[in-house]
């Protein structure tokens, strides 16, 4: 399944659901945040060579060539740059697994255009484009292509830093809109000679509701959790999914295990929806979760295939359900 929009996983966590449905905000991340090491971090490969030599003048040491353009021009370029990482693939095994806390998080789906709305735009005005990531054997970098007379042209080397990562992540088929932290007002840029660090910093940017074309729910997500997000959005016109886990049927790679993103509603009014434990959809027998059952009428408990060896067990689901119906 492909989104003509673009979706994003988020994980489970209350800070996580309380920043984006409360708190209406969204997380552009640095590399050092994301989960793949090699982030930000290309092979500096010089065609012409390069000394790998320290120097020393004067007492002082000072750094190799390439230990220098690692930091002072590819760290503090990561340090100052987030990222909000897409794809148009939501139902997609492995990201739920990856990205959404083993199915418990949920995925939102933008509203075509969302990167025009006034709170994803720069403080000038400005639009970041969205552009897909190129995947690549070899994820490297020339210093020299970026750099003239001391001055780096930052555009091109954001592209090569950002925009690339290697083959074993082309699965995701990712795309990314980048920005300068320095859009954010808790940014502060670091001046001057710089020394190796990672800037572990949380920087939240608006998010409007008519960003959110839809929310999708986790086939693992828990009640409460689906609960507060639905008080949230009910009255902001976003749709609401739920991805169920079909065991039976594999997905579009040939893998076990196909996910299928059905509207709550076919589940039932909300008040149905919300009584279903996260268990019934991790198990679905078909994609149609509104067809009536076949119902076989059977004279006695003992016609049942299971009961020989489970006489204890059905006894007890039929003493149970009994107890319900009285209730």
């Amino acid at each position: 399944m492909e989104l003509r929009s673009y979706c994003k996983y988020f994980g489970s966590s209350e800070d996580v659901l309380d920043g984006v449905f409360d708190k209406w905000k969204i997380r552009f991340t640095q590399p050092w945040g994301l989960n793949d090491p090699l982030e930000g971090t290309p092979a500096l490969q010089f065609a012409r060579g390069s000394d790998e030599h320290f120097y020393e003048h004067d007492g002082i040491t000072y750094p190799s060539e390439r230990l220098f353009y690692r930091v002072q021009v590819v760290e503090a370029l990561v340090n100052a740059y987030g990222m909000l990482s897409l794809t148009r693939i939501p139902d997609s095994f492995q990201m739920w697994a990856l990205y959404a806390d083993g199915h418990r998080g949920f995925a939102i789906e933008f509203t075509e255009g969302f990167q025009n709305h006034s709170c994803i735009k720069g403080l000038d005005g400005r639009n970041y484009p969205i552009e897909p990531v190129t995947y690549v054997d070899e994820y490297a970098i020339d210093p020299d292509e970026f750099i003239e007379n001391g001055k780096v042209d930052r555009e091109r080397l954001v592209k090569a830093v950002f925009f690339r990562k290697t083959l074993r992540w082309q699965y995701e088929r990712e795309y990314r809109m980048v920005r300068p932290l320095s859009d954010c007002g808790t940014y502060t840029a670091k001046p001057g000679f710089k020394t190796s660090y990672r800037d572990g910093g949380l920087y939240l940017f608006d998010l409007a509701p008519q960003c959110i074309a839809s929310v999708v729910f986790g086939a693992h997500m828990s009640v409460e959790h689906k609960h507060f997000i639905y008080e949230r959005v009910k009255d902001k016109g976003v749709a609401l999914f739920q991805s169920c886990l079909l065991p039976s049927q594999k997905d579009d790679d040939g893998h076990q295990g196909k996910l299928l993103l059905i509207p709550i509603e076919q589940f039932g009014n909300a008040e149905t929806f919300f009584q279903l434990r996260p268990q019934v959809f991790s198990s679905l027998d078909s994609e149609d979760p509104a067809r009536p059952k076949e119902i076989r009428q059977v004279d006695s408990l003992a016609e049942l295939p299971y009961y020989q060896g489970f006489s204890t067990e059905v006894e007890a689901y039929q003493a149970a359900m009994r107890a319900k119906r009285k209730d």
